[in-house]
């Protein structure tokens, strides 16, 4: 059994300070589920383990079932977890923006409901738009 070198209280540890920072994205989360080997990849056993097990992805069926393969590279998984984490990342970017910028927020980044157009001055904030941008030579 592969413990990744940690003691149970450097396990506890990682998990403590992941939930202070609020840091709770599905990246992370899978980070824990490995470190607490609730996870282990078709291609860990094929390849390493040597049990008779296919060593292509559960979900695609497509490619080796890799831990970088589940956490970015899955089709499967790129149509909704991958997209939900992604958001995740933006929130809390438009958060620390609008809050930089005075603009109301709430208390805490994750209850954050971002408005598709803040402005504070002169500066728009723009959430889930697509916005044409000009060429580096016509600014």
């Amino acid at each position: 059994m592969c413990n990744f070198g940690l003691k149970p209280s450097e396990k506890v540890a990682i998990f403590n300070s992941v939930l202070m920072n609020n840091l709770i994205t599905i990246t992370i989360i899978i980070i824990i589920i490995i470190i607490y080997q609730a996870i282990s990849p078709n291609y860990f056993k094929n390849k390493i383990l040597k049990q008779e097990i296919e060593s292509k992805c559960r979900l695609c069926k497509q490619h080796e079932e890799t831990i970088d393969h589940l956490t970015s590279g899955c089709p499967i998984l790129a149509k909704n977890e991958y997209l939900m984490r992604h958001d995740k990342v933006c929130t809390h970017l438009h958060y620390s923006i609008c809050r930089a910028l005075g603009i109301e927020t709430t208390d805490k980044w994750y209850t954050h409901m971002p408005k598709p157009v803040c402005e504070e001055g002169d500066v728009t904030v723009l959430w889930n738009k697509a916005e044409k941008l000009q060429q580096i030579g016509q600014i």
